[in-house]
């Protein structure tokens, strides 16, 4: 706890006057705002923290969160990249319902072996702030008969590999989503991440992620309420879920984390329940962006009270 104290939580007390500059006001801005962050923080959350501290917007802590996500899931991912994780298809991410398929079109002497994939994916957040695309792909059947997952890490200007602009969503506008298309794409077996793609990755990600989002919107609600002096006691309740949040984030979730993120959740509805009202004296222009973006803190909830049930269930209780 000590070293936290003198961490984050003494950059973001120390660093009070950012919350009166102007934050990024293009997603090109926000990334190179997000990567020079790199040298200063190298525990993901922490980074997530630092880049919602330094938004004037949602969407923009939203993408320090995601991208910390992913940070945290794939810690090789290249501290000068930005990445996003490519699974969804037909608007679903069982395994069964992949349909982008990795095979081995070549095996060399030395014993490594290039496979072409082909597929595509229809949502993609990030899709223009991206370097790399984490991919959820097939590769065969297990001895079940089930689809084996991989994840590759792609990138952008590969052969074969196309993002296009995807629809428009009700909030977040600045930044970007899209779709990907592969069309034969050679991926040499360097780019397959070890493990199981479904287990190792896609399952674990949302727990994962929902926990650097609250991080990163603790930081843009920290800087708010020193902006506008709300009382003492909000960036106090906020700089301690800040530490539950950072403690929980420092490991991939098991069965208690995933109930131990719920219980965050929980305490992040009651502070946005709290600091409702405090919203009237926030500069008319940050306000209405907050109004027309909370709605993305409530999407996929349904999915996320299914993994907190199944984990209780786990649990015996």
């Amino acid at each position: 706890m000590s070293e936290y104290i003198s961490g984050i939580a003494g950059w973001l007390l120390g660093e009070r006057d950012k919350a009166f500059q102007e934050g990024p006001v293009s997603s090109g801005e926000w990334k190179e705002s997000y990567l020079s962050l790199s040298h200063l923080w190298k525990e993901p959350a922490d980074r997530a923290v630092a880049g919602g501290f330094l938004s004037d917007r949602l969407a923009f802590a939203f993408a320090s969160g995601y991208a910390s996500a992913l940070r945290a899931l794939v810690p090789s991912i290249p501290e000068n990249r930005i990445a996003a994780f490519c699974v969804t298809e037909n608007r679903s991410t069982r395994p069964a319902d992949i349909g982008s398929c990795l095979q081995v079109v070549q095996a060399g002497a030395d014993g490594q072996e290039t496979r072409e994939l082909t597929g595509r994916k229809d949502f993609v957040s990030l899709a223009e702030e991206a370097d790399l695309f984490l991919t959820a792909v097939y590769e065969g059947l297990d001895e079940k008969g089930r689809k084996r997952i991989r994840v590759v890490m792609l990138e952008r200007g590969m052969p074969g590999l196309s993002i296009k602009p995807g629809m428009d969503l009700p909030f977040v506008p600045e930044i970007s989503h899209g779709t990907m298309e592969c069309d034969r794409v050679q991926v040499s077996s360097s780019r397959i991440l070890p493990g199981d793609g479904y287990s190792d990755y896609v399952r674990p990600f949302r727990t994962v992620e929902d926990l650097h989002v609250y991080a990163a919107l603790l930081g843009y609600l920290l800087r708010v309420s020193f902006r506008y002096s709300w009382p003492r006691d909000i960036p106090e309740r906020i700089m301690g879920l800040i530490a539950a949040v950072r403690c929980l984030a420092a490991s991939l979730p098991d069965d208690p984390g995933v109930i131990s993120a719920g219980g965050v959740k929980l305490m992040m509805d009651d502070l946005l329940t709290l600091t409702g009202p405090m919203w009237e004296a926030v500069d008319p222009e940050e306000r209405a962006r907050w109004e027309r973006d909370r709605p993305l803190l409530g999407v996929a909830s349904q999915a996320r009270k299914a993994r907190i049930e199944k984990a209780w269930q786990s649990a015996g209780i």
